[in-house]
């Protein structure tokens, strides 16, 4: 399906259809606009970013590497499909790009193209040196300040929401009714049955669970109790925008350092993504 003359079809700038497409996303990358949208100095701009992706494309294309790469015609359609989505439907997502010159024909061929290109490179980086153990440990002892977690707090919480369409979640209603429920585990009653069997938050179906929470990541109101309890204490109704709320808090973890073992993985990806980069660059200098 794909031979050498595939790779190297289209490729003057300036006219072409790869070299329309190349302008059009040289201007959404650099300014979020088509081509037409643009000043005579963003369209400059755009145009010497579109050039030099596009000779860089070229010598990636034409090395021995590209010639053994074969795109799908089932991965291009997946490409088209992705950018097509971003569209209400079929008949926007044409006018769309035939309004900047690229028809869904040359579409195709540009995201064949692009597609190549991406599979060498990562062909190429694949090549690239194995990041070694040592390696992993020193990147995790030179910044610590990377690896580490902010203040959290275990937490579970009963919701009753405030709606006046129904009577029994009227605001004066709702608020009796976590009242009630706070009179109920005060005298003993388990906080996890209690939200499983009243709480209005999808989280009943785990006892009220929210998990390890951050500061900011729950709506103000909530998170400056929260914080506030200490393990093992339940509050007293926090109101927020979407009704009434008890919180519990499990448990209190602090702030501190991120264990090198729970970040080993990641940290080899990272450094792995970066070898792999430096030698795809590399390669490209290597090509001339």
């Amino acid at each position: 399906m794909n031979t050498a003359r595939d790779a190297t079809q289209n490729t003057t700038p300036g006219g072409t259809s790869d070299m329309a497409y190349a302008l059009l996303r040289a201007a959404l990358n650099l300014y979020g606009r088509g081509p037409a949208d643009l000043s005579a100095d963003e369209s400059a701009q755009v145009r010497r970013q579109a050039e030099r992706e596009y000779r860089i494309e070229q010598r990636v294309l034409s090395s021995p590497e590209a010639a053994r790469v074969v795109v799908r015609d089932n991965e291009v359609e997946a490409a088209v499909r992705e950018i097509a989505a971003r569209y209400p439907d079929q008949e926007s997502f044409l006018s769309a790009t035939g309004a900047h010159g690229v028809s869904l024909r040359s579409l195709k061929a540009a995201l064949r193209r692009q597609l190549r290109v991406e599979a060498t490179l990562e062909r190429v980086g694949s090549r690239a040196p194995k990041v070694s153990d040592a390696d992993v440990q020193l990147y995790y002892q030179l910044h610590p300040e990377r690896f580490t977690r902010p203040p959290l707090r275990s937490a579970r919480h009963i919701l009753i929401t405030v709606n006046p369409d129904f009577p029994e979640n009227t605001r004066e209603r709702a608020l009796e009714r976590i009242e009630t429920l706070l009179r109920m585990i005060d005298g003993g009653e388990d906080f996890e049955a209690l939200a499983r069997q009243h709480s209005e938050c999808p989280t009943a179906l785990e006892g009220g669970r929210l998990g390890e929470v951050p500061k900011g990541k729950l709506y103000p109101e909530i998170d400056g109790v929260l914080f506030e309890l200490a393990e093992g204490e339940v509050s007293g109704p926090v109101e927020s925008p979407i009704g009434f709320h008890i919180l519990y808090c499990e448990k209190v973890h602090e702030a501190g350092a991120v264990a090198f073992d729970a970040v080993r993985s990641q940290v080899r990806e990272r450094l792995q993504a970066q070898m792999a980069v430096r030698h795809q660059r590399e390669w490209l200098k290597a090509l001339g």
